[in-house]
């Protein structure tokens, strides 16, 4: 026994030894997953260019909503991307005299809108012609097609596109952004004319992405897109250095100021944060509306109509006489009904003169003269007072004779 246990033990060491030298020899390579944006990130576009311009020490800002006043001198620069819909006058006047006292408005054009913006500093915005991407694309037998890029330039650029394209190249920086010579991966399908001719221009000399023009004492770039220097383009190529030198342009950045089209509120606080709840709360009152929806199916029968109680029929016409000044009806019905009760029980009080027959009721059931009175002449009865005593005197009577009711239905020789 105790050989076989030295023998696991000593196949255990070896098969630990074996795994060990195992893991020293096989190759570790990284592995890179994706992870989602994060809200922030979702809610603002450049916010990688923020923390890149925080990394370097350039102070930035934020504007949400349209900009009124803007900071006049040389050394600011503005980012505008698009979605600006149609701007006020006085919205355009602050720009106008922001770029011509020397700051760098950086705009994006807008796509399919209106831009009166662009209209203001003379730039006009034109669709691309897609046979311009033939001689970037070169068929293989139908099936993939790579576009030509010079490898050498961008090494880190992987260029390998879909049969498709999808309007996206790399353009040269060119004079424009100093040298060494960068790349930036463009997205879209336009190209730029400014009436004044532009000071440099970055793209095909035909149909150029990018134009940087003089105003005053300032510059005014526009460019058919900013997706390289947002959160998702800023790492390919060499967008951030383009951003960089761009933003300096045509001294060194003294603030950058980020223009946002959304004016926020609650609309986009509602969307940003509490969408799931609102998202919860549709489908539980749809939820709600479909249950309680008429269902389709056989015709049911009529309800039977619900009848009145005899009782609520009596309180009804109660109070309607007593509403209409008719208490002595309702006082006559009340004593006349107590008195046939005690004819019927005792036959000979019929023919019994009203004085005599007073005298017997209050015999029989010890009332005072003032309820007699009442039980004989009830078309005096004009109080509630008078009505309640009326009432409680008949009550007394039926309830009296209720036993000596009962007494002859069940025996007939009652009465002998």
């Amino acid at each position: 026994m105790r050989h076989n246990w030295k023998l696991v033990f000593g196949i255990f060491c070896a098969l630990v030894l074996i795994a060990v030298g195992l893991l020293r020899v096989l190759e570790k390579l990284p592995v890179t997953s994706k992870e989602s944006p994060s809200a922030e990130a979702q809610r603002n576009r450049f916010l990688a260019a923020q923390r890149l311009l925080t990394a370097l020490e350039v102070p930035w800002q934020e504007i949400r909503g349209l900009p009124t006043e803007l900071p006049t001198g040389p050394g600011a620069s503005v980012v505008w991307p698009s979605g600006r819909g149609n701007l006020p006058r006085h919205t355009l006047d602050a720009v106008e005299r922001f770029v011509e006292s020397g700051g760098h408005l950086i705009v994006e054009a807008g796509w399919w809108e209106s831009d009166l913006l662009l209209e203001r500093f003379g730039i006009a915005l034109h669709e691309l012609d897609l046979d311009y991407y033939e001689d970037d694309y070169q068929e293989d037998d139908g099936d993939t097609q790579e576009q030509a890029v010079p490898t050498d330039e961008v090494a880190s650029a992987d260029c390998r596109c879909d049969a498709t394209p999808d309007y996206s190249s790399f353009i040269r920086s060119g004079a424009l952004l100093g040298q060494p010579e960068l790349w930036l991966e463009l997205h879209g399908g336009n190209w730029l004319t400014s009436e004044l001719p532009p000071l440099a221009s970055m793209g095909p000399p035909e149909a150029p992405r990018l134009l940087h023009l003089g105003r005053g004492a300032g510059r005014i770039t526009v460019v058919t897109g900013l997706h390289p220097f947002t959160n998702d383009g800023l790492g390919a190529a060499d967008n951030a250095e383009a951003l960089m030198r761009l933003i300096d342009l045509p001294q060194q950045a003294s603030s950058v100021l980020f223009v946002r089209p959304q004016p926020g509120g609650l609309g986009d606080w509602l969307r940003t944060y509490a969408w799931r709840v609102i998202a919860a709360g549709a489908l539980l009152l749809l939820l709600a509306l479909w249950s309680t929806m008429p269902r389709f199916g056989p015709i049911a029968a009529d309800p039977q109509p619900k009848r009145r109680r005899l009782l609520d029929h009596l309180l009804a016409s109660g109070r309607l006489l007593w509403r209409h000044q008719q208490q002595a009806v309702l006082a006559t019905a009340a004593a006349q009904t107590a008195l046939d009760r005690v004819r019927a029980e005792y036959p000979h009080t019929r023919w019994l003169p009203a004085a005599e027959l007073g005298v017997f009721l209050q015999r029989r059931f010890a009332f005072d003269s003032g309820v007699i009175a009442l039980l004989l002449a009830p078309e005096q009865v004009r109080h509630p007072a008078s009505m309640t005593t009326l009432v409680r005197a008949c009550t007394h009577i039926h309830n009296e004779l209720a036993p000596r009711r009962a007494a002859r239905a069940n025996s007939p020789l009652y009465d002998l």
